[in-house]
């Protein structure tokens, strides 16, 4: 396969959005979608929050987006990436590329970016949030093969994207169908129907530990770092590992152990704090980091399954978000 280097600058026209001012309540809520970083989905956008009117646009750096157009985010969420499947417009922190169909394939560049948002989030700057550059992007390298192939590529990595995605939902129908079952089983616990005994958390546990911080330290060799993007509610997501050279010292303190729980410490969204997994011994040495809590249970006590799934139950997840703090923004539980 016979391919060329260069920059995202050369495969097409860049640019960036804008804000209208918000104290006019005349340029909101009109006809014209206004993307937001929340609205980047790492898919085809056809949606926002948001919407501007005409007038907004004309007073404002905003500027109108057409379908099929790339997007991607600078600020916040480094490399959060879209697709453009509605005519919109957008706000200063995405950038947007409108791909030369003769040289590049939309979808090529598109995963060759997902696949290059670790390098992305490295390079991030920022005192209070990360960032990167218009300027940046257009200076980053692409290797581009003929555009038969690149499309090709592009066309087998859509597939395989499906499955992932048939995969998750399927997942999410399983999580359901399992919180069904188990108070089905055991019942409510907070009406305590089947008259369980209660006991406090600690009483069931041998001991908590925090994470540690890997510090961006990331190499494609080495130990997997399990982070909070890892773990979903009773599940361990494996399918973007991130891995660093862990030093002996760590890794005799952070390795994970057969049935170990772990609890989501921060986040910028309550909802997530305090989601519980249950972690099985993988072929692989895995940590854990600063993000996350480890707790050990007593096994003679209590199963971690069904602690994993009374912890992510509804009368679990109140019990959690009633003891959340808020600090600088984020969402934590301490141990």
């Amino acid at each position: 396969m016979n391919q060329v280097l260069t920059t995202l600058d050369e495969i097409g026209e860049w640019g960036s959005g804008g804000t209208p001012l918000t104290s006019k309540s005349e340029f909101y809520n009109g006809s014209i979608p206004w993307l937001i970083i929340e609205d980047l989905n790492d898919d085809i956008v056809i949606k926002s929050k948001k919407s501007i009117t005409e007038l907004g646009l004309k007073n404002s750096s905003a500027k109108m987006v057409n379908t099929n157009t790339l997007l991607i985010a600078m600020y916040g969420s480094i490399g959060k990436l879209g697709i453009a499947g509605i005519k919109c417009a957008t706000n200063q922190a995405i950038a947007f590329c409108k791909v030369n169909e003769e040289i590049a394939d939309v979808w090529f560049v598109f995963y060759y970016l997902l696949f290059s948002r670790p390098k992305l989030l490295h390079e991030g700057r920022g005192n209070t949030q990360q960032n990167i550059s218009q300027t940046f992007l257009k200076d980053f390298p692409i290797p581009l093969p003929p555009l038969t192939d690149q499309q090709r590529i592009a066309a087998i990595l859509q597939k395989a994207d499906r499955l992932r995605q048939l995969r998750r939902y399927a997942r999410q129908l399983s999580d359901g169908y399992l919180q069904s079952v188990f108070l089905e089983i055991f019942g409510d616990p907070a009406p305590n129907p089947k008259g369980w005994k209660k006991d406090k958390f600690e009483k069931v546990i041998l001991g908590t530990q925090n994470g540690f911080s890997p510090r961006d330290n990331f190499s494609p060799q080495g130990s997997i770092v399990l982070r909070i993007r890892d773990i979903s509610s009773g599940r361990i997501d494996y399918s973007d590992p991130r891995r660093m050279i862990i030093p002996e010292n760590l890794m005799s303190k952070y390795i994970l152990d057969q049935n170990d729980l772990l609890l989501v410490r921060v986040n910028g969204n309550p909802n997530y704090v305090g989601i519980a997994s249950e972690f099985k011994v993988q072929t692989d040495p895995i940590v854990f980091s600063d993000h996350i809590i480890r707790v050990k249970t007593d096994k003679n006590l209590i199963n971690t399954t069904f602690l994993t799934h009374l912890l992510n139950s509804p009368f679990g997840r109140k019990q959690t978000l009633s003891n959340i703090s808020t600090t600088a923004g984020q969402f934590t539980i301490n141990s």
